[in-house]
């Protein structure tokens, strides 16, 4: 998710619309990680995960690996070009969320991934983040 959203990070910024990335790692690997990516996305970091806690995101679980669209997405996300690596000193089990939040503060968007590669697709990031100038209210089916 992130190298799409990094890819598109100029549409985003046009947008008034700021891309971030809360990773794992500490913090100058969070640096290096995002410059490799894309320069324009603000890179933080959360090596003791305590946002992922405050936010409830979940882990994966035995289930997942026996789920058919655990496996759908995985082959989505590698067909994209991701190259998995090793985990090194991060958790391998945390799952990931994608957030927009308005300026007001408010989330206007909260997908908790499910599973690995359970993404929110990008053109429903995109049309939300296009309602934004139109309405106060945006909504998700």
């Amino acid at each position: 998710m992130l190298d799409q959203l990094a890819q598109n990070t100029e549409w985003f910024n046009k947008r008034g619309v700021r891309v971030a990335a809360v990773t794992m790692g500490k913090p100058y690997e969070a640096q290096m990680f995002c410059a490799q990516r894309s320069p324009q996305v603000v890179c933080l970091s959360n090596p003791d995960q305590s946002a992922y806690k405050e936010f409830n995101i979940g882990k994966i679980n035995a289930q997942d690996v026996f789920n058919p669209a655990s496996w759908r997405a995985w082959l989505r996300v590698l067909r994209r070009g991701f190259k998995p690596g090793p985990p090194g000193e991060q958790d391998a089990q945390q799952l990931g969320a994608t957030f927009i939040i308005g300026t007001a503060g408010k989330v206007l968007l909260a997908h908790y991934n499910r599973f690995m590669g359970d993404n929110p697709e990008l053109g429903q990031l995109k049309t939300i983040v296009e309602k934004l100038g139109k309405t106060d209210v945006v909504r998700v089916a």
